[in-house]
């Protein structure tokens, strides 16, 4: 995934978006289709990494947990508390603006035993018509919805 990061930041804006949207079908994983298809069956979980400004601005993904790039890296009591409610049996999907956050953040909990991946961008998710929610308060939004028990 790395080299194809890379490859990806060589190339120039021009291939920007097939390098985005679906990471883990460049790599012979699952496809985007694939992957929504499982988070909206409720069989795997979707984490975006955008910062609050983003959700307002863009919305989110309709299933996702929002656990924003800014408290991974303090590594906030937020962020502990998401990792305690994570499951390790299902696989986890991360995706952020255009796939550059959430890539080191896949890696990083699959460094810890969770079956992760790089979802890449919202883009991919509204490419397969999933579901989104507008948050025009994101902040303000009650936590069990941003940061509560996953399912």
């Amino acid at each position: 995934m790395k080299n194809w990061s890379r490859l990806c930041q060589l190339a120039g804006l021009s291939v920007a978006v097939a390098c985005m949207a679906t990471p883990a079908a460049v790599a012979g994983e699952k496809t985007t289709k694939d992957m929504a298809a499982e988070v909206q069956k409720g069989d795997a979980v979707l984490i975006d990494v955008r910062e609050a400004s983003e959700l307002v601005a863009d919305g989110m993904a309709e299933p996702a947990v929002w656990l924003a790039t800014s408290e991974i890296k303090a590594k906030s009591e937020r962020y502990q508390q998401i990792l305690k409610t994570l499951p390790k049996d299902k696989h986890i999907y991360v995706y952020c603006a255009v796939g550059r956050r959430s890539g080191p953040f896949a890696e990083a909990l699959t460094a810890l035993g969770y079956m992760a991946t790089n979802f890449g961008a919202l883009a991919a998710w509204k490419a397969e018509k999933g579901p989104m929610r507008a948050l025009a308060e994101a902040k303000t939004q009650p936590c069990p919805y941003l940061c509560g028990p996953l399912k």
